[in-house]
């Protein structure tokens, strides 16, 4: 289950994981290849068996994480909130049907979660990516620029790099990452 500031989204717990969702969709955000609302669950068909095991909102933008890690974005991307680097992210730009966030090679997902206009992914092996918007340094870059494409946070430079991440949150112009201290080497 996943929730954006006026839609939510639900996984299926048997048989393909298909994805559904309902409510606004100005910017597709529901992810059906248009931009009708819904006030009932419709299904996300461009997500059928993609195995998506965790999906989530911002406030007109969603993304889903697949079993193999994969990241699928879709709806508004004018602050970089679908992570497909600087086509398509002009004023009012979106995307009504999902599509793969491109990630740097190696990079397979096991947490994702989204803030109100930008995303953190968690990865298996502790390091975390953010992208979207950045005006007030909630992407965690020691910067105020938005992130178009993922960028990985530099655990070492924020020293958290004895951090072993346990959860990621975003909110609405801030994220939370909550872990456990590790032996130092």
């Amino acid at each position: 289950l996943g929730a954006g500031s006026y839609h939510v989204m639900l996984v299926a717990a048997k048989g393909d994981q298909s994805v559904y969702s309902s409510g606004l969709n100005n910017y597709g955000q529901l992810g059906v290849g248009s931009e009708d609302d819904s006030k009932v669950l419709v299904p996300v068909p461009a997500l059928n068996g993609r195995g998506i095991t965790m999906v989530n909102g911002g406030t007109h933008h969603s993304v889903a994480l697949a079993d193999t890690g994969e990241v699928y974005a879709w709806g508004r991307a004018d602050y970089g909130q679908l992570g497909i680097g600087e086509d398509g992210t002009g004023a009012g730009e979106f995307e009504n049907a999902p599509i793969v966030v491109p990630m740097p090679p190696g990079v397979v997902g096991k947490h994702l979660t989204c803030g109100e206009n930008h995303n953190l992914l968690l990865t298996v092996d502790n390091r975390v990516y953010s992208w979207g918007f950045g005006q007030l340094g909630q992407l965690g870059h020691s910067s105020e620029e938005d992130e178009l494409s993922p960028r990985e946070i530099n655990m070492a430079k924020a020293k958290l790099e004895n951090l072993q991440i346990m959860q990621i949150e975003g909110g609405g112009q801030h994220s939370v990452l909550l872990g456990s201290a590790t032996a130092t080497k």
